[in-house]
């Protein structure tokens, strides 16, 4: 009588050649990931792995990935067009959030030339906005008249410092703040990390006090006000010549710098 295989060995080996294969897939699918990690896409083994679990199919896996992958790839573009270099702290929040939240649509170069067009389009509402937002948050706006300020030795940040840190909204004003100085002194603007507002966000982290950049020196206090102390009086003084032109009815400086 021929032998019959135990039905139960029959699952183990089963088990045993899934699993092997299983494994030589995820080998490979490494391999993949890692030949592709320098062009700075984020997703990885996990995010791959989670929408094959949820595909009802091969098409659908390849469409999630798809859209997964170019959310990552908006980051990019992005960060290559330079773009955050050019918009007010209200626009950069309101892309950044969008970025976050994966709510852009499929990467396509309409797609992108669309996006950038808007962004030309807007660029001298933004630079108006931007300076708009730092004199308000940064205290160079009288309340009771309803008028910008024209800059002086100090601003003072109210409610600028939180546990992790220096806050979205004022890291972001003082990096526009600092873009605006590094070109009127035309100089390189400093890029991720090394930004004004990246340097006070981690120094409130790391030190107790004050910390100093190219062109401020920041103090922070225990009422959570931040004061941005001017270093450059020259490109302030140049500054408020665009802040005049953009707010003619800007009324003068609260804290003028000392006499030389």
């Amino acid at each position: 009588m021929e032998h019959t295989p135990d039905p139960i060995a029959a699952i183990f080996l089963a088990r045993d050649a899934l699993l092997l294969d299983a494994v030589d897939a995820i080998r490979h699918l490494d391999a993949t990931l890692e030949r592709h990690r320098g062009n700075g896409l984020g997703i990885g083994r996990t995010s791959v792995l989670d929408h094959a679990r949820a595909a009802r199919g091969m098409a659908e896996f390849q469409a999630a990935l798809e859209r997964d992958l170019d959310q990552d790839a908006w980051w990019r573009v992005f960060d290559r067009a330079g773009v955050w270099l050019r918009m007010d702290p209200h626009t950069e929040q309101r892309w950044r959030e969008t970025l976050r939240q994966r709510r852009m649509g499929p990467l396509t170069p309409e797609a992108v030339e669309r996006v950038l067009a808007e962004l030309d389009a807007n660029q001298a509402a933004m630079d108006e906005a931007g300076l708009a937002y730092v004199l308000r948050r940064g205290g160079a706006w009288d309340q009771a008249r309803g008028q910008p300020m024209c800059l002086g030795s100090t601003m003072t940040w109210t409610l600028a410092r939180e546990l992790s840190g220096l806050s979205m909204g004022a890291q972001l004003g003082v990096n526009f703040l600092e873009r605006r100085l590094a070109r009127l002194d035309q100089q390189p603007i400093p890029g991720e990390g090394t930004r004004a507002g990246d340097v006070i966000y981690h120094g409130m982290r790391a030190t107790t006090g004050e910390v100093r950049t190219p062109y401020f020196r920041a103090q922070w206090f225990k009422n959570a006000n931040m004061r941005l102390h001017f270093t450059r009086p020259d490109l302030v003084a140049r500054l408020n010549q665009e802040i005049l032109q953009a707010f003619p009815e800007a009324l003068p400086a609260k804290r003028a710098f000392p006499a030389p």
